[in-house]
């Protein structure tokens, strides 16, 4: 089996790049019925989701905008609770459209319901949520709707396609898990 070092921690391979790629393609398919002739906004959170996100609209045939947000609670390899938004959006571009959250793994929920309500502010058409990873065991988001998902996982901490450990992995491919 594949694996990778990052730092102090190994990594196995969980999903490879050619099933990423599958169903990316398939989210993207359902965006495209679900948004037809209607103005979107794919708001990507940073840094995970930008792997992902530029996947994503390469794939939509829709009429898209691309738009960014850096928001994160995560410190090591654990959520900390404490929401850090270091970029903001601008509320006025999102006025009106259909915003398409494009994230890269809902965790417990805490961070994505609280940009959810920040977003809610901006009065959008409405809000969608695109994850490709989602752990539903850790999922408290009582509030919270994913409405496209790539993969449910297990309660392990991923790296690679965008996302990192203290910053390393973001280049891979594929989707690696700690062993």
């Amino acid at each position: 089996m594949k694996k990778i070092n990052l730092s102090d921690k190994e990594f196995s391979l969980f999903i490879p790049s050619s099933d990423i790629r599958l169903t990316v393609k398939r989210m993207a398919e359902r965006i495209n019925v679900d948004y037809a002739g209607k103005e979107v906004v794919l708001l990507v959170v940073m840094n995970g989701a930008m792997i992902f996100a530029s996947d994503l609209i390469r794939k939509l045939k829709i009429s898209a905008r691309i738009s960014c947000v850096k928001i994160s609670s995560y410190q090591g390899m654990h959520s900390s609770g404490n929401i850090s938004q270091e970029i903001e959006f601008d509320r006025e571009a999102l006025r009106g459209k259909h915003v398409i959250v494009a994230e890269d793994i809902v965790d417990s929920g805490v961070t994505m319901e609280y940009l959810v309500r920040e977003l809610k502010m901006a009065r959008p058409s409405s809000i969608a949520i695109a994850t490709l990873l989602s752990k539903p065991l850790s999922f408290t988001g009582q509030s919270l709707k994913l409405h496209y998902v790539g993969y449910e996982i297990p309660n392990c901490f991923v790296v690679g396609y965008g996302m990192d450990y203290n910053g390393l992995g973001r280049q891979y491919e594929d989707i690696y898990k700690t062993t």
